[in-house]
């Protein structure tokens, strides 16, 4: 974004306001991720009579469906609503929704890619391998715990950024530690999502823990690259290519043109 000399906005091609080479990489990020779900998996030595992979069969306390909804959907419609319906701010909406399809489909792309490779066993393999073989080698990392943390992640750092935590607090404005907490709610949701994997027996510590790593870094990264950090508390809470130029003393500057009679 530049702006004008009469210190107008000005977006440029509509192609890049409304970001459509990212969403050209997300959609290449996607293709990976089906192809690697469904390309067969690497096959490790597994011994009889392993304890650790004994474990029993048992259905998913969260499906994946509903993780899709709830760690994807979900997220894109709060920040859809906030900052295309309540705030109008379209430019904020369409950086907010993109930047969450890149963290999840960059996430989901380095999930499937590594279950791929490894093939690790599950921990109720003996069990599963009679179901789906294929599946029951694709333990390691999680996918349901990388999706979570890769949409609730950045939706809580969504919050925190919108919630202008570190600005003088009005008399109406709830404390910094209750913003603190509210916008930490997705995190502690995608926890959740991830002790269910344990539970179920569908995953040991160590898929749980990686991908944990994995969603809560891409989330971090791909805000970084769409919002200022949330750490700044002279930053605007809007994103990153909508902000005017910076001088050299980091001081927004917006350029008009005035006619001396």
């Amino acid at each position: 974004m530049e702006i004008s000399r009469r210190g107008k906005q000005d977006h440029g091609p509509w192609w890049q306001r409304w970001r459509v080479e990212e969403w050209c990489v997300c959609v290449v990020m996607f293709v990976i991720a089906i192809s690697a779900d469904h390309a067969s998996v690497h096959i490790q030595f597994v011994p009889q009579g392993d304890g650790e992979l004994a474990y029993p069969l048992q259905t998913n306390t969260v499906a994946m469906w509903v993780n899709y909804i709830v760690s994807g959907v979900v997220p894109a419609c709060i920040m859809a609503l906030w900052s295309g319906v309540i705030v109008r701010d379209i430019d904020d909406a369409i950086a907010s929704v993109t930047g969450l399809a890149s963290s999840l489909s960059t996430v989901s792309a380095v999930t499937n890619v590594i279950k791929f490779v490894v093939g690790r066993p599950r921990p109720n393999y003996y069990a599963d391998v009679l179901v789906n073989e294929q599946d029951a080698r694709r333990s390691f990392v999680s996918g349901h715990t990388s999706w979570a943390f890769a949409g609730q992640v950045f939706l809580s750092l969504w919050l925190l950024g919108k919630c202008r935590l570190h600005c003088q607090r009005s008399r109406r404005s709830p404390s910094p530690l209750t913003r603190t907490v509210l916008s930490l709610v997705p995190t502690l949701v995608a926890v959740w999502i991830a002790l269910t994997r344990l539970t179920d027996y569908h995953h040991h510590y160590s898929d749980v823990l990686a991908a944990a790593c994995i969603g809560t870094v891409g989330a971090c990264l791909v805000y970084r690259l769409n919002f200022p950090s949330i750490f700044d508390r002279f930053a605007p809470d809007k994103p990153i290519s909508a902000q005017p130029p910076v001088n050299a003393i980091g001081a927004n500057v917006v350029v008009e043109q005035v006619n001396v009679p």
